[in-house]
């Protein structure tokens, strides 16, 4: 079974639908990820809908939600999802082996990351890959630990888990005691609302760590 990269940020549950996708496929072509010839769509059920232009699925889009996929330059596939429940959610996703050798494609996919979350300001983004997600912290449901995630941000409190790349709001920054971070964050970029932190230089690296009883984050492995 392939792995899946994801690049998932979690946005105001009051966001304008139309506005969400519209200017989530507006910023991916400015940095130059662009759609296909194919007018489909992905339904978040695994169903494939096609349409006949590209207005015809973005107004799809805008009610049901689901992915479309676009390229960068070389042909590289990244797909665009959007999530229309109580927590809306974009993603950026990729289903295939990462590896260093993908390190421009990396970067550009987070600078989209980054171009997205100044555009929307959300509770709280991250990015992980399947395979790690599900081997260290299978026992919760995505649901329930994005809840417990937006729970933590929201009171302050540290957060169970860090992934490779992580994004927080500077209300939340200003809140929590930075030291908590110590030994496993390797670098920190200011955005605009906020600041992202990385545990990992790449997604080729995606190391999870998990809050222990000693109030630190600590690496698994």
């Amino acid at each position: 079974m392939p792995n899946t990269w994801s690049w998932d940020i979690f946005v105001d549950e009051n966001i304008d639908a139309g506005l969400l996708v519209e200017r989530t496929v507006s910023l991916a072509i400015e940095a130059g990820f662009h759609p296909g010839n194919i007018y489909s769509v992905m339904d978040n059920e695994g169903n494939e809908h096609l349409f006949t232009d590209a207005t015809s699925r973005l107004a799809w889009l805008k009610i049901h939600g689901g992915g479309i996929t676009h390229f960068d330059t070389d042909g590289n596939d990244l797909d665009l999802g959007f999530m229309m429940s109580e927590q809306p959610v974009i993603s950026l996703y990729v289903t295939r082996r990462m590896t260093q050798d993908d390190e421009a494609f990396t970067l550009a996919t987070t600078r989209l990351f980054g171009r997205l979350i100044d555009e929307f300001a959300p509770a709280y983004a991250m990015s992980s890959d399947e395979w790690a997600y599900e081997a260290y912290i299978a026992r919760y449901p995505d649901t329930e630990l994005i809840c417990e995630m937006l729970t933590c941000i929201e009171r302050g409190m540290p957060v169970p888990y860090l992934f490779w790349l992580n994004y927080f709001p500077e209300t939340y920054l200003q809140r929590i005691d930075m030291s908590v971070f110590a030994g496993v964050v390797v670098k920190t970029e200011r955005l605009r609302h906020g600041s992202l932190l990385y545990i990992s230089p790449g997604a080729w690296k995606p190391y999870v760590a998990e809050l222990g009883s000693d109030g630190r984050y600590h690496l698994l492995t």
